[in-house]
């Protein structure tokens, strides 16, 4: 720790000892004992800090009962010209607790300590938290009332057993503050609070005035304003001029042109009573809740506290037109978090009622409520709710001068958000008007607490001075940026425009990403003729690193070929690996929102006898062909035009180098973009693995065959399955005889509902059992074939339709065609086929299908070297499915021969992709590695236990 030891000893002037070392900051409330600074570790900074407490008396007055200990975290100057004038940061709320947050608004350690005191009744310091809505908490209730009155009385109950909760008040606390000061040795000090914060310093510089030589204040709450009677004025405020701006912006105005209806019609249905389903994020649980007005309205409230209003606009068009759920469960979410807590730190509602109780909503008249509560869209929501709490709370004796507002001439720079939905910039201005020595700042835009580095260097720069004279607030302008709106993600394919990364929702995620669209020529070489728009969506690091040290991306790569990458966006939205990474998603030419070419066999609606034919119709194949002749040339999109696509974006986002992650075909994409533009690859990651010199689909039916012979192994393995199943060959022999032989099944047709009559052919059924063995469902297949061996065909039909139908409907086949009718097809002879169909189940129907279609279908000039395996030293990480049915893991071994730096794990059981806990940390750490030296790979023996067939 450098000299910071003998600093420390020398500058604080406090008698403590080093003997014990470093240990862990208190777990719990601390006991109401004097505990000298010593120092400590704490979650939330890697640095060493001290930690301490003293005892306060709990009735300050009478000074008799019962003692609690305050709990100090105090982050030592860490430069060699400390000055002896700590800071003192007082957290928001009221009920947080600043020893948890261990935020200090930017303030430069190298200078002054920082003292950290948690509030008597929040964190440490005697907490009194309260279980609003149950534990585990149920989302029913946080939609109905904020403050439910049985868990507020039971609350009350509970914690008058450790507590006077009449003695929770701003006035003892500050008293509470004064008296750490005095005992840590400090003379004059400097204080800073946001918020609630604000009040509180307030009221210490009020108290002790003698003890302040400066004062920031941060969206400030003035003394003689009562909470929460302007929360509906100021959410008002806050959400008029945020829609001003959309208006302002031609954009955001064409997207969402009368958002005030969208919240009326809204407020209307809500009214009316709906119900939305959302997803418990305690629990897991999908629940159905029914959303108050009151809710939905201090969502909205909320979400202007930051940056998540840039996605109101958005969730009330969608919330008016019938989508409920996204608002609704930010709304719950917005609740929880300001009154349980979020990320692992609590909310202290207890210490939050005994301030308020006593020192404002008694004040709260009937009059006041309806001045200030008319025409909002709040309304006197929240100040009811108060009310009917402290009907039921204690109320506290407050000092006659509690409400006066401060006068001094102490320097004080207050700081204010344009856009603030709880303390606006007025409320700044009415508290400082008897402040001699003031500046405030209004961050344009700016919402509750904002401000960022222009915020953090007047902070700094006005503490060296303690004065107000020769601050240059202009940053507060130049660093203000106009507000990216959310808007919704391309619905449609996306037009050949450049559009800069913008937030948007995709279907099905309740988050913003990143929207962006970028043009490439159709024809690369000649760079003539037709462009298209490749649809991007981009998932930003969630902690992402700033500076020389950001990480490189990760860009995954789709399967098929013809799986648009885009839309599986939700399904990474939230994973780890995106903790400290981008994860780029491009929808590769010809699928998604990149000039899809999507083509549709079986006619519309959806006739089943068409579907239980032929997996591609020729005469189907035809009419898309001609249909996609008149918006593509169809010869334009291959694998090596996508990996060139992918590195011009690249290049357009800034990325230097980047992470390839890519399964199934993406495996191709990612070897063809890797031998392509080897100087920009950092690291790979490969799942179901298929080399550039096989030849799709010919190692299909052996790979599925190999699937079922170990599947029916591990079934003759378990005794109840042997004695289910004896003979599953012999059942599945009887079935192909029998459908060959023609057999009619009645199946229901899931599009139109109706009863159909098809005759299946063994190829529908054929490789819809190599569809099935994709992943667990094939626990089931022993079951289906028995059935219809034994004459009930129906089960396994409508599992074969169910299977052709999702693999069809999944993919953009135009794409698939041009791709393998280029790379593949062409290159398998009769000789080829016969080797690898051989005594399979599968047969030769997968190759004759594709074989058919690419006699109708154009075929592209491709490079020499397509084939050509990739031969590098960078580090890959090949994952196999011991039983994968398509990409089998001796496809994998045959890939990376010449792959200098691999690791090829295999996962016992596993299928088609891998996924789960185990596999995703150990993506994890190869990417934070770029490395297959020393990773731990044990844990894949125990991703898939044994099978759990199913059994009649």
């Amino acid at each position: 720790m450098k000299s910071i030891r003998a600093a420390l000893f020398i500058c604080l002037s406090l008698s403590f000892s080093w003997a014990h070392g470093e240990s862990p900051a208190p777990a719990g409330p601390v006991e109401a004992v004097e505990v000298k600074p010593y120092p400590c570790k704490v979650a939330w900074s890697d640095q060493e800090v001290l930690c301490a407490t003293y005892p306060v008396w709990e009735n300050r007055e009478t000074r008799q009962g019962r003692k609690i200990g305050l709990n100090i975290v105090i982050l030592p100057a860490l430069g060699p010209d400390k000055q002896p004038d700590p800071v003192f940061e007082i957290a928001g709320g009221p009920g947080q607790a600043v020893g948890e947050v261990g935020e200090w608004a930017g303030i430069d350690r190298r200078k002054r300590d920082i003292v950290l005191v948690d509030q008597r009744g929040t964190g440490r310091s005697n907490p009194l938290h309260c279980d609003l809505y149950g534990n585990p908490i149920d989302f029913r209730l946080a939609a109905g009332e904020l403050f439910p009155a049985d868990a507020v009385r039971s609350c009350r109950e509970k914690l008058e057993k450790v507590a006077d909760l009449s003695q929770y008040t701003s006035a003892a606390f500050a008293d509470d503050l004064n008296e750490v000061r005095q005992w840590l040795g400090y003379g004059k000090i400097n204080l800073i609070g946001g918020s609630y914060g604000s009040r509180a310093a307030q009221v210490y510089w009020q108290r002790h005035p003698e003890t302040v030589r400066s004062v920031v204040l941060t969206s400030v709450a003035p003394l003689d304003l009562f909470l929460p009677l302007r929360h509906a004025y100021a959410g008002q405020r806050a959400l008029d001029l945020l829609l001003e701006e959309c208006a302002s912006q031609p954009e955001c105005r064409a997207t969402f042109p009368d958002t005030r209806a969208d919240l009326k019609a809204l407020k209307e249905r809500i009214d009316k009573g709906v119900t939305a389903n959302v997803t418990n994020t305690r629990t897991g649980e999908k629940q159905e809740v029914r959303p108050t007005w009151g809710l939905v309205a201090e969502g909205i409230r909320y979400a202007l506290y930051g940056p998540e209003g840039a996605s109101l606009p958005l969730l009330l068009r969608n919330a008016a037109q019938g989508d409920l759920a996204p608002l609704v469960q930010a709304s719950i979410e917005r609740r929880l978090d300001l009154t349980v807590g979020f990320e692992g730190r609590l909310y202290y509602n207890g210490l939050n009622f005994s301030v308020t109780c006593a020192e404002d909503l008694p004040f709260i008249t009937e009059e006041m409520t309806r001045r200030e509560t008319a025409g909002t869209y709040l309304g006197d929501y929240r100040v009811r709710q108060q009310k009917d709490v402290c009907k039921i709370w204690p109320r506290g004796k407050v000092p006659a001068n509690i409400h006066e507002a401060v006068r001094s001439d102490v320097p004080v720079l207050l700081v204010s958000g344009e856009r603030d939905p709880a303390t606006p910039p007025e409320m700044a201005e009415m508290a400082s008007r008897h402040m001699k020595n003031r500046l405030h700042v209004v961050i344009p835009r700016g919402a509750h607490g904002g401000g960022g580095q222009c915020r953090d260097k007047l902070t700094n720069d006005f503490l060296d001075r303690a004065s107000v004279r020769g601050l240059e607030p202009s940053c507060a302008v130049s660093e203000s940026k106009p507000t990216q709106f959310t808007r919704p993600a391309p619905t449609a394919p996306v037009a050949a425009v450049e559009t800069k990364p913008y937030p948007c929702r995709v279907p099905g995620l309740d988050q913003d990403v990143l929207c962006a669209t970028y043009p490439v020529w159709e024809n690369r070489e000649t760079k003539q003729g037709r462009k298209i728009g490749l649809n991007i969506v981009i998932l930003p690091a969630t902690e992402p690193a700033t500076g020389p040290d950001k990480p490189d991306p990760i860009f995954e790569f789709g399967g098929g070929p013809g799986q648009g990458i885009a839309g599986s966006a939700p399904g990474f939205a939230g994973s780890p690996l995106t903790q400290k990474r981008d994860m780029v998603l491009v929808d590769q030419r010809g699928t998604g929102g990149s000039n899809p070419l999507h083509c549709d066999f079986y006619g519309e609606p959806l006739d089943l006898r068409l579907a239980t034919g032929d997996m591609f119709p020729i005469s189907a194949v035809e009419k898309c062909r001609e249909k996609l002749e008149k918006v593509a040339d169809l010869t334009q999109y291959t694998t090596a035009a996508f990996a060139d696509d992918l590195n011009e974006v690249r290049q357009w986002l800034g990325y230097g180098k980047i992470n390839l992650e890519g399964g199934s075909y993406g495996t191709r994409s990612a070897m063809v973009y890797w031998r392509r533009h080897p100087e920009t690859v950092r690291s790979v990651v490969l799942v179901g693995t298929t080399g550039l010199d096989v030849y799709l689909p010919v190692e299909h039916a052996a790979a599925g065959q190999r699937a079922l012979d170990l599947l029916l192994a591990e079934c003759a393995a378990q005794p109840e399955c042997r004695a289910a199943f004896p003979d599953t060959r012999a059942d599945l022999k009887a079935v192909r005889e029998r459908i060959e032989q023609g057999v009619t099944v009645t199946v229901t047709n899931p599009r139109t509902n109706e009863k159909q009559e098809v005759q299946p052919t063994w190829g529908l059924v054929a490789e819809s059992m190599r569809f099935l063995m994709y992943g667990e469902a094939a626990a089931g297949l022993p079951l289906q074939i028995r059935q219809a061996a034994q004459g009930d065909f129906e089960p396994l039909i409508r599992m074969a339709i169910e299977r052709r139908l999702n693999i069809t409907d999944g993919i953009d086949w135009g794409l698939n065609f041009s791709v393998s009718c280029a790379e593949d097809l062409p290159f398998i002879t009769e000789e080829r086929i016969r080797e690898k169909t051989a005594g399979t189940y599968l047969g030769d129907y997968r190759i004759r299908q594709q074989k058919a279609v690419c006699k109708v279908w154009p075929r592209a000039r491709i490079a020499a070297d397509t084939h050509a395996p990739v031969r590098s030293d960078v580090p890959v990480l090949l994952v196999s499915g011991e039983r994968d049915p398509v990409t089998p893991p001796d496809l994998a071994n045959q890939a990376s021969r010449f792959m200098t730096n691999r690791l090829h794990v295999v996962v016992p059981r596993g299928s088609h992709g891998v996924s789960g806990e185990c596999m995703i940390n150990l993506l994890r750490e190869f990417l934070d590695r770029a490395s297959v030296q020393e990773l731990d790979t044990s844990c894949v023996a125990t991703i898939y236990g044994p099978t759990q067939f199913t059994k009649p």
